[in-house]
């Protein structure tokens, strides 16, 4: 597992912000659409924008800042070993990214999301971590992000079963999964649900009603009974 932390603890400069996306394909966005790529990405855009417009940008938009050349952006992400996806895991307060989302509340950027490409780039974490650290005056920065869906996961936990979950805290206050581990409750639940499976990169928002307290929720984790787990995810 790789986190790369965008963020920092030094003072925030003042940001200009551009104007919220209009509920249309924006510009970056049709750039990326024009240029030939045999990706999965280029296939699950294409997929995005067929549907209803409206869902669509709700689903889909491009966020972008203005970083002045001492600042960090405040944006921590993390990505695995063997997974090229980018997942938001927190958004530092009184960085620039914190400033777009008070100024643009119908397109925040928040934990969960998917970076799907960083100034019209698609990325693997090699290239995200190049340009949010590409050193420069003024640093304009544009992600195209997708919303995560959130996925219901319940079953009943008797004495002695084995989750099978490997799990790592965010500084925002979740929990990211790393890995779902053979013959464990959440592989059995991925196995009778296969269009709601727990995957790597899930965020665990809560857990039986306990959500932002990260030592309760594994501790409710650990509980017997009714379980009912929720997560952001991207299947």
């Amino acid at each position: 597992m790789i986190c790369c932390c965008v963020g920092g603890n030094d003072t925030a400069v003042g940001v200009e912000l551009p104007m919220e996306p209009a509920p249309s394909k924006p510009k970056a966005m049709e750039k990326i659409l024009s240029q030939p790529q045999a990706t999965p990405l280029q296939a699950m855009i294409e997929e995005e924008w067929s549907q209803e417009e409206g869902e669509a940008c709700r689903e889909l938009f491009v966020g972008a800042v203005v970083v002045p050349g001492d600042t960090q952006q405040g944006l921590d992400v993390i990505t695995l070993d063997t997974d090229d996806r980018v997942v938001v895991a927190d958004v530092i307060e009184g960085k620039p990214w914190a400033e777009w989302n008070d100024s643009h509340p119908n397109h925040k950027c928040e934990p969960g999301d998917q970076v799907l490409s960083v100034n019209g780039q698609p990325l693997s974490f090699d290239v995200t971590r190049s340009l949010m650290h590409k050193s420069a005056k003024d640093r304009h920065i544009s992600l195209f992000i997708r919303k995560p869906k959130e996925n219901h996961v319940s079953f009943f936990k008797e004495k002695g079963a084995i989750m099978g979950l490997a799990l790592v805290p965010t500084p925002g206050g979740l929990l990211f999964v790393e890995d779902v581990r053979e013959a464990g409750l959440i592989d059995q639940w991925n196995k009778e649900n296969p269009k709601r499976r727990v995957r790597p990169l899930d965020l665990i928002t809560s857990v039986n009603g306990v959500s932002e307290n990260q030592e309760e929720m594994v501790e409710a984790l650990g509980m017997i009974g009714e379980m009912e787990i929720v997560l952001l995810t991207h299947n």
